[in-house]
């Protein structure tokens, strides 16, 4: 009836909702009478109070606590503190079951945060993309390889495995000076990633100076023996760089 008003007589008001309807809304007056008695008996039992706030309690206890008391609430303050923030993105990354292609440093930092795999496991399989990006000899693979080194030497430090590191990076210099990536090593240098010293990780043996040291590639005996025919030098010269 509300709509047909409407199309035929769109600015006029609608009219008022007819009396047989308002009736079928209401419940019977039947079941309104018997229901009085039942509902009487419920507000006794029932009552509605105003609810009062009391104040808390405070005690000599909770005026003078220690506060180097080492409790259990203490503990499990420490606990949750401990814990990492909940966030959308660690729910978004799902679950990583090994490090990829795509997002190497990322996928191995998941890893030794779920603990789906060990730092042995895990690092194996991202030095194995390392090598794979330095065998492209491209810059772009030059990055994520950096990006890879960083996350082993980061997650190296916070458990432990800083002779892991150490000894990846000293077979990845052999790499370098092997297959003569110098131009990927001065990336390296402007990076300052070195070996993880004593400094960083009690269980390191190097200092900061071998550390620094250590950057340095060994001298290329070719490269120096064609810069002194460059510069005039003889047979002899040559001879004595050999």
């Amino acid at each position: 009836m509300c709509l047909l008003c409407r199309a035929l007589h769109p600015q006029k008001p609608l009219p008022a909702i007819q009396q047989h309807i308002l009736n079928m809304l209401d419940p019977p007056t039947e079941v309104t009478a018997r229901c009085q008695i039942p509902l009487s008996k419920i507000k006794t039992l029932f009552p509605l109070t105003e609810a009062i706030k009391k104040k808390d309690q405070v005690t000599a206890q909770d005026i003078f606590q220690d506060n180097h008391e080492e409790g259990p609430t203490s503990k499990k303050l420490k606990t949750e503190e401990g814990e990492a923030p909940f966030s959308l993105s660690s729910l978004a990354e799902g679950r990583v079951t090994r490090v990829g292609s795509v997002n190497p440093a990322e996928n191995f930092h998941t890893l030794l945060r779920q603990k789906t795999a060990s730092f042995e496991e895990a690092s194996h399989q991202l030095i194995n993309h390392i090598e794979q990006f330095l065998d492209t000899n491209e810059t772009p693979y030059f990055m994520k390889s950096m990006d890879c080194i960083r996350a082993f030497r980061e997650e190296a430090i916070q458990c432990s495995e800083e002779q892991r590191f150490n000894d990846f990076l000293k077979a990845l210099r052999e790499k370098v000076e092997s297959k003569q990536l110098n131009h990927f090593w001065e990336i390296v240098i402007q990076d300052g990633i070195t070996l993880i010293t004593k400094d960083e990780a009690s269980g390191s043996s190097v200092t900061a100076e071998e550390a620094q040291k250590f950057l340095a590639l060994k001298e290329n005996p070719s490269e120096d023996a064609a810069a002194a025919l460059e510069e005039g030098g003889d047979v002899d010269d040559l001879l004595d760089l050999i």
